[in-house]
């Protein structure tokens, strides 16, 4: 019978998981914004309208990365058995 990891062994692992997850993210953020400000310059909006689109499209992605970044906090207090999840912090 293998011992439980370590703490430290899993707050690592978490760390590593959700850079990746926070990479990924903002990697999508990135490439949606700029695929809508493009699409919309290529429908010869203007500027103050390709721009609307980027942040629009950017907008709703970073909420799900928000909601990532506080399930991973969740998991990280668990992890470390604490009694509380600050979410502010």
């Amino acid at each position: 019978m293998s011992a439980p990891p370590k703490p430290t062994d899993m707050l690592r692992q978490i760390d590593i998981q959700s850079d990746a997850i926070a990479s990924r993210h903002i990697a999508e953020i990135t490439s949606e914004s700029k695929s809508a400000y493009v699409q919309a310059l290529n429908k010869d909006e203007s500027l103050s309208v390709a721009l609307a689109a980027a942040d629009a499209a950017a907008s709703s992605l970073i909420d799900e990365l928000i909601g990532a970044a506080y399930y991973l906090r969740v998991w990280r207090a668990f992890a470390t058995k604490s009694d509380s999840v600050s979410v502010n912090s």
